[in-house]
């Protein structure tokens, strides 16, 4: 997990996509659309961080701002993609909870 603070918001973008890439076998054009998809909700998470308000009351723009690039990105999967990616996602999401979670929630959920 500390790997991961390390890295810039490209860094952990290009990652991200890179473990989609490898498990769900997408083809460059759908690399290209999902890099530009995280990107964007990389850039309006930074800039909420960067507005100071508390993260509490950010909470439901970052919820929104995750579920319109899952909305975006599941849009150009195939159904195969899809499947494979939820479990990809569930695998994930149990990683964490072994892991105990970001206490207090400020970390940005990966999902």
């Amino acid at each position: 997990a500390n790997a991961q603070q390390k890295m810039t918001p490209d860094q952990r973008v290009a990652a991200r996509v890179q473990k989609m890439k490898d498990n769900l076998n997408l083809t460059p054009d759908q690399v290209g659309k999902i890099t530009t998809i995280y990107s964007d909700a990389q850039q309006k998470m930074t800039a909420l961080r960067n507005s100071g308000a508390d993260p509490a009351s950010t909470m439901q723009q970052r919820k929104e701002i995750n579920k319109n690039a899952e909305t975006q990105v599941s849009a150009l999967l195939t159904p195969e993609q899809i499947t494979k990616w939820k479990a990809m996602k569930e695998q994930m999401k149990s990683r964490r909870m072994q892991q105990g979670g970001a206490p207090g929630g400020g970390g940005q959920p990966e999902n």
